[in-house]
């Protein structure tokens, strides 16, 4: 693939009439050109694009962070590789800020960095990720997310992970490996995932560390803390008046450290001020570590052998919206745009 001959983008980077993405080149086009990161700028993939293993500058950066609007409009990105001599911010976008990223599909990514990285974004401030898809490998030596490695007053809604993620020293998770401010993680999914922290940080689910509300979500996943600690959900939960409700959660956690279903470390003193509920956890489930004892969430689980889709309903889970009934196994499955790639 040769991109030596770099078109301009057609349209007008409005709401009505986006800049489009065409091919590959307009991709490393707008990675290399920084003024067109404004939050005035809309862009649209209206093709999939294949990079065939070509080496991907990551879009934005720590200085210059994209904080644009980019749909990916359910077009595939695929085969994106992105390993990077210096130690920079490391996803499709480096950075991104204030920005909105939605129905983006990356599949087959493989990235290797020594930053902040995920598969949408290594870093997101007060942004929206919203209907993306990530699968692949990724590694990193800092905190890594299946879908953003660090996020700060964020959404992250309906996003969906499958692969491998793996963290040399920092948090690690299936959705966001440090989600702080008030960044919220809802309707998401991992599947068939292998989430492992190497050493100093968790490894969860969907959150390595979080502050935030986690609703709705799905984890089929095996998590190993190796000597850290690991769990479920959520690794570090930081915030005690945050809920985390409407969870399933199958697949195993395996530590040396503290390791539990739902969240493997907490505020202590805050215990009786968190909110957990309707989390559940599936009947297979295997727990391989040191149970962690300071909270009091046991009985918000039940084996899901004695629950059926009414049971769910009656305590409010949404089997027309958020929720899909697997009649097969029979369990509850989150609905994505995603379900069949």
């Amino acid at each position: 693939m040769s991109y030596s001959a770099i078109d301009y983008f057609k349209g007008l980077g409005t709401e009505d009439s986006p800049f489009l993405i065409e091919k590959e080149s307009d991709l490393i086009y707008l990675s290399d050109n920084f003024f067109y990161f404004d939050e005035n700028c809309y862009f649209k993939q209206v093709n999939h694009l294949d990079f065939e293993r070509v080496q991907f500058p990551p879009i934005g950066s720590c200085d210059s962070p994209f904080e644009g609007n980019y749909d990916g409009n359910g077009k595939l990105i695929s085969n994106l590789v992105i390993k990077p001599d210096s130690s920079i911010y490391c996803g499709l976008f480096g950075a991104i800020n204030k920005a909105k990223i939605c129905n983006v599909i990356i599949k087959d990514i493989d990235l290797y960095s020594d930053n902040r990285s995920g598969g949408i974004a290594g870093k997101a401030d007060e942004s929206i990720i919203l209907n993306c898809y990530v699968s692949g490998a990724l590694n990193s030596y800092d905190a890594i997310g299946g879908i953003i490695g660090y996020a700060s007053d964020c959404l992250i809604k309906n996003c969906y992970f499958i692969g491998n993620v793996e963290s040399r020293y920092g948090y690690t998770a299936g959705i966001v490996g440090s989600c702080m401010g008030k960044s919220d993680v809802i309707n998401c999914c991992i599947e068939g995932s292998m989430i492992t922290s190497k050493s100093g940080y968790p490894a969860a689910g969907i959150c390595g560390s979080s502050t935030g509300n986690i609703l709705n979500c799905y984890i089929d996943a095996c998590i190993n803390g190796n000597s850290n600690p690991a769990a479920g959900i959520v690794g570090y939960h930081l915030d005690p008046y945050k809920i985390i409700e409407n969870c399933f959660i199958s697949g195993y956690v395996k530590s040396k450290d503290k390791c539990d279903e739902l969240i493997a470390s907490l505020e202590e003193k805050y215990v009786s001020d968190y909110t957990v509920r309707n989390c559940y956890i599936c009947n297979y489930f295997d727990l391989k570590g040191k149970k962690q004892n300071v909270h009091n969430f046991q009985s918000t689980i039940i084996n899901l052998s004695s629950l059926d889709r009414s049971s769910y309903e009656g305590l409010g889970w949404n089997f027309e919206e958020d929720w899909d009934w697997i009649s097969k196994h029979p369990y509850p499955k989150i609905v994505t745009l995603f379900n069949s790639l």
